[in-house]
This record gives structure tokens, sequence and C-alpha cells, in this order.
């Protein structure tokens, strides 16, 4: 029955375009790899073998039947091990191991069965007459051999996961997601791009996306375009279109029949941008201003626009957000499964994907912000703040500012005698705690955005610098860079700094490290873990994300209890900003800003767990 249900259902599975059958039979092939999804039948025919079949044999002839049932577990045992049938890795390993078990059990009864039937071939192999000495022996040896099969598979499973380092998994589950296709769809992503400015950056989508997602298919057109006449058709047959958004797109006349064509489809869009001159970007206004009035509504109603990066951290983070945009184009198994929309809504991760709540440090730090840097304060209240939240579902509970042993100070040279550089090179300055001062426990926030080192207060930055570059002592402040590239937070380019900072600091070796980027969301989460990262925090194994990644192996109800258990927090302590205490308070942005309405929007989206996507 389960065989003919696998064949009238074969079409459907192994082409990823599910009907009422193949949702039916769901149970009986979803465990398994898309090549042998038939195997559950074989697995039951051979259970069936060794609990009937083989009792057809007379009990007369009780070796012979031992001796089949040994040759069938055999047999099986080696061709789980070669064809590996399951998705994951330690289904396989524990179905061979179980099946190796039971191959040592049938061997030890035909070596016992032989002693009983002729006591002579058990002395002429040293057990003597009695069958107890055999006994201890295939129990010994069964034993030997299964923790040595054991040991060598977790080392392959170890070996190879290093490997996998790379590839999405499912946040909720820890499991490779499936990549179904709806009936007439052949690509899950098509790439929509102009030749000129786009294809480098396209190319490198489409090889990091099969990497990181095994078994997607991507249409990229200098490796699947037959004929340019079947643009609109190559479109229909995707689930989901990227539009790289570059100069000349606007302008590129199948450029503008692909998106008419993903219009008229009403596909679902991804837009990333080339924001870098160098490479063919071109500003978002720019591009809005150039494209068609018909499809202005459409490309950019209500969606965002992915920066493509270069930089690898960065990049992994745009790379999985395009993965989950490609996931949700993906049908679901089963209309009414919410278990599996629940999982596709915790979205994607990569193994070792590290959040600012994952981090700790080990021991206290300051971080020293000048009140002559415009938009340090609210930086490190921002950093600060990302630190002590709770990141759901990983974490339940945010930390307190004594548990984070982080704190922030305050340098101005208005009231140099007590909080100025010099009072913080002298050990004097009372803001800053008798703990962080030792060796590598300071750091100085220098924030690069348009406005440093303009005006009185540009020159007396200036002046704590060459103060902070000229002292040599381990015990002196570091300085962290911290690049901004938001324009909305008065961002620029990083070759201006080059220009506005005084000779002195440049030559004096102000530069010599490499600065932090701040992008705009989402990926200025990374940019914090980055500064985090600098400032010494690293891993703490209390709050590791994999401990999130396990949840799926426990009960169902611990599960649910524990997204439903109210939020127990610590109410963070208000700062004052004054001689007595010079501690950074939080930024009060004005209620009518949009960039802050924004930001709390997403702050209460995450306090609830629900998923943000651009």
């Amino acid at each position: 029955l389960y065989a003919a249900l696998l064949a009238a259902a074969k079409h459907a599975i192994k082409r990823h375009e599910p009907n009422a059958l193949s949702r039916a039979a769901h149970f009986l092939w979803s465990d398994y790899r898309l090549a042998l999804f038939w195997w559950e039948p074989v697995e039951l025919l051979r259970k069936l073998t060794l609990t009937g079949f083989v009792l057809l044999i007379s009990e007369e002839h009780g070796l012979l039947r031992t001796l089949a049932a040994l040759l069938v577990s055999l047999c099986w045992t080696a061709g789980q091990w070669a064809l590996k049938p399951f998705k994951q890795p330690v289904d396989n390993l524990l179905a061979v191991v179980a099946n190796l078990a039971l191959t040592l059990i049938f061997l030890g009864v035909l070596l016992v069965k032989t002693c009983q039937v002729a006591a002579e071939a058990c002395e002429h192999f040293g057990f003597g007459g009695s069958a107890d000495a055999i006994f201890l022996f295939v129990l010994v040896f069964s034993l030997v051999t299964i923790v040595g099969f054991v040991a060598f598979s977790l080392r392959e499973l170890v070996h190879r996961s290093k490997l996998i380092a790379s590839v999405l998994r499912l946040r909720a589950t820890g499991a490779l997601p499936e990549l179904r296709r709806a009936r007439g769809i052949t690509y899950h992503l098509f790439l929509s791009h102009v030749w000129m400015t786009g294809q480098d950056q396209v190319a490198v989508i489409k090889r990091q996306l099969q990497l990181c997602l095994p078994g997607v298919r991507v249409f990229l057109d200098v490796d699947d375009l037959a004929d340019i006449g079947r643009l609109e058709t190559y479109i229909d047959e995707s689930a989901a279109v990227l539009i790289f958004l570059s100069k000349g797109y606007m302008h590129s006349r199948n450029c503008l029949r692909e998106a008419r064509a993903a219009m008229a489809g009403d596909k679902p869009l991804v837009l990333v941008h080339e924001a870098d001159p160098q490479k063919g970007g071109l500003p978002m206004a720019d591009i809005r201003d150039q494209c068609p009035a018909d499809l202005a509504a459409f490309v950019f109603a209500e969606r965002q626009a992915l920066q493509w990066q270069r930089v690898s951290e960065y990049q992994r983070l745009a790379l999985k957000l395009i993965a989950e945009h490609v996931l949700g184009a993906c049908p679901v198994s089963n209309y009414a499964d919410p278990l599996e929309v629940e999982c596709r809504s915790q979205g994607l991760y990569f193994k070792g994907e590290v959040a600012c709540a994952d981090l700790a440090f080990a021991r206290p730090v300051t971080l020293l912000v000048s009140d002559h840097n415009p938009g340090a304060a609210e930086l490190a209240a921002e950093l600060r703040a990302a630190l002590l939240q709770a990141t759901p579902p990983r974490a339940r509970s945010s930390r307190s500012l004594a548990e984070l042993r982080f704190s922030v100070a305050a340098v101005s040279e208005a009231e140099r005698e007590t909080i100025g550089m010099a009072a913080v090179l002298s050990r004097a300055n009372p803001a800053v705690p008798e703990a962080a001062q030792q060796p590598g426990a300071l750091f100085f926030l220098l924030y690069l955005r348009d406005d440093t080192f303009a005006g009185e207060a540009g020159e007396r930055l200036a002046e704590q610098l060459r103060l902070l570059l000229a002292a040599g002592s381990p015990f002196d402040p570091r300085v962290l860079l911290a690049h901004e590239t938001d324009r909305v937070r008065s961002g620029c380019e990083f070759g201006r700094f080059f220009e506005t900072t005084p000779e002195d600091l440049v030559s004096g070796g102000l530069y010599s490290d490499i600065a932090t980027a701040f992008h705009e969301e989402p990926f200025r989460q990374v940019s914090l873990v980055l500064a985090a990262q600098k400032l010494g925090a690293s891993v703490n194994a209390n709050r590791s994300p994999f401990i999130g990644h396990r949840l799926w192996a426990l009960p169902r109800w611990v599960v649910r209890s524990a997204k439903s258990a109210p939020d127990k927090r610590e109410p963070q302590p208000e700062l004052s900003h004054s001689r007595k205490n010079s501690q950074v308070p939080e930024p009060q942005p004005e209620a009518s800003s949009s960039l802050h309405a924004r930001e709390t929007r997403r702050l209460e989206a995450v306090e609830q767990g629900a998923s943000y996507t651009i």
C-alpha cells in the first residue's frame, strides 16, 4: 500500500509540485533524500522479512533461519551505510548503529546455536564445551565494535559540520530548508540585472546562494538563457525575482521587460542595490527618478532595497535575507500545517552566527565618548542597549549593567580638570571605574561622520586625540574607529576624513586601525557585533545561539511554555549626565523623527518575537 502511494505521487515529489496525494503521504518520504524517497516501503519489507518471512523456515532448520536473518541484516547494514537515505546525518548514523547491533546479535545467536548442535565446534574455536564463553565473547566484541563505530562516525560528523558551516538552516529546528516548487515553476529565483554594471555582483549572488542553500535553482542569463525572446516565460517559471538596481537598469529595455513580466505575474520581489559608484552604483533617489511611472508602484511600494555588501560578515546577512525571501516564495508541504509556517517565520541562520545578546565581557570595559564628537554618545548608547537587550527566541531575560561589565563615560575638554582627556590619562576621571583602569580595558570612541572635526567642537576633539596618541602607556585608552555610512545619520565616504582630519593626526597613525562601518538596518546589527568584539566581547556560553537551535529536541509543550513565559526583565537604571556621574545618557529623539519611529516599531516587533524582514 505504501509503495503504491509513493508510486502514484512520484512525479509530484520529484518535481517539487505538491498535490493532495503527496501531502497525504508526506510522512512516508519527508525524512529521506529526494533520490531515495521510496526508502520507507523497503525498510518495512526488511522488518517484515526478519520478523515474518524467516519464520517460514521450519524450526528443524534453526541454523538456516538464523543464517538467513544474519545475511539480510548484514546486507541491509552495508546498504544503509553506502546510500545514507536520510536527510539528517545523525539519522543515518543511528540507523547504521542499530542495524550493526542487530547484525552482531544474529551472529551471536548463530554461534550459540552452533555450539548447541556441535559442542566440538566450540572446543575447536577455544570456547570450551559451553555456550557461556561464546556468549561473553560476542557481547564484548559487539560492544567494542559499536563503540568504535560510533566514535568514528562522530568524528566524521564533526569534520563534516566544519565543512558545511556556510549552509543555511532553519532557526527553529536546525534542519536544512526544503525548497519546494509549485506546478510549472522551474527556478526558485530569477536574477534581473543590467549587464554592464551588475553582471559580476549577481554572479556572486548565484554562486553563494548555491553554496548556502543546497538545492536552490537560480536563473542567470549567462548560464540559463537560451532565447532572449522568452524572457517573460523565464519569469513565469520562477518563484521569485531579484532586481539588482545599478546604473543603467532603468534604461535597459530587457530589464524593464523582466520587471513588467514580474509585475504581470505578481511575483515576489527582492531588491538589491549597488551603492558604490566605483562599482556601477547609483543613489536610490536617482534610480527612483529613472523608474517608469507604470513600474514605480510595484517595484518600490512598501519595499526596502538591500544594499549589496562585499565585506563577508555583511554579505552573509544579505545572502541570508535573500534566501529567506526565496524560502517564503516556496509552497509549504501542507496548507494546514502551522508548524512548518512557524518554522519558516523564525527565519534562517548560519552556523556560528552571533548577535549582540550572545556576547559578554570577561572583564570590565569602559568606552569613553567625547562631548565634542557629534553622535558619539548616541552610538555608545545604541551599542550598550544592543548588548543589554535579549534577542528572542534565543534569550528571554535581559542583562543588568553589572552583569554586562560594560560602561560608558563622557570626556569633555570644557571640564578638562575633572573629566577631560588629561584627567583620564592621569587616572583622575571619576567616571572611569577602577576595575577598567588596566591594560586593554579602556577605549575611546571616535565616531566618524560628515560633521566630525567641524568647527570649535572639532578642534577640541582633535586636541583630545593628540593627547591620546602622544600617550604610550598600555593603560591608556585605545581608539575605536566607527565609520557611519547611513546618509540619514549624516554618513559619508571614508575618503572624506583624509581631507577633514588634521594632518598631524593622520600622520600620527589615527587611522592605522580598520574602522568598523556602521550601515543602515538590517546591517547595523552586524556592525554592533563587530564593534563589541573589538572591545573584547566574546560569545557567552550561557547565551549561546545554539541553545535556541536545540529547542526542537524538547517536547513541544516545553517549547510552548518557554515561548509563553512572562518576560521578567530587570529595570535598567536611568543615567544622569553631570560632573558627579559623567556616564552618557540614553538619547531621547523627538517623537516626530521618522527614523526613531521606524526603529521603535522594529524593536517592538522583536520584543514580541515577530520576524523583522525587509
